[in-house]
């Protein structure tokens, strides 16, 4: 009977060496593991959110490419004759944009002309170079005023002799 009850007690210890769950080490080996996994995934988040900001930043920057082209291309639709220009007429028209240079003028009936100037930007807000439009503005009584259309086409020059 002792034997029986050493074997039945022999049969306990063993179930609960298996039922003891996980040691100190193998715990810290799976924290250290599921870290790693954590800090993965969190880099490849960053990545993505990094990716989709630039993403939107160039859709934007399209959407106003786009808008400035469809501006020039009514304004060229609506006027009778086109001088293309690289003298400063801007610095000696309506609107003052010192240091710009004159990419396109359009000649209307009465003045003034519709001028397009690449220069500085005129004040902080604007980065790099910018693409500005001088016209006429009717909320301004018909006298001409200056509008920035795009802005940072330094960069956006980079970029397009980058994908060259």
């Amino acid at each position: 009977m002792l034997r029986s009850e050493v074997a039945v007690m022999r049969l306990h210890s063993q179930s609960r060496k298996q039922n003891s769950g996980l040691s100190l080490v193998e715990t810290l080996v799976a924290l250290v593991v599921g870290c790693l996994v954590g800090a993965v995934m969190l880099e490849g988040f960053r990545i993505q959110m990094v990716m989709q900001k630039q993403s939107l930043q160039q859709m934007r920057e399209k959407l106003w490419r786009d808008r400035a082209l469809e501006r020039i291309a009514e304004d060229v639709a609506s006027l009778s004759t086109t001088a293309n220009s690289t003298t400063p007429a801007a610095a000696t028209g309506a609107c003052r944009l010192d240091g710009h240079t004159a990419v396109l003028q359009l000649n209307r009936k009465t003045p003034p002309d519709i001028i397009y100037t690449v220069g500085p930007a005129p004040n902080r807000s604007w980065r790099g170079t910018v693409l500005v439009r001088c016209a006429p503005d009717p909320s301004a009584g018909g006298a001409a005023t200056a509008r920035v259309l795009i802005d940072g086409l330094a960069s956006l020059k980079q970029e397009l002799s980058d994908l060259r």
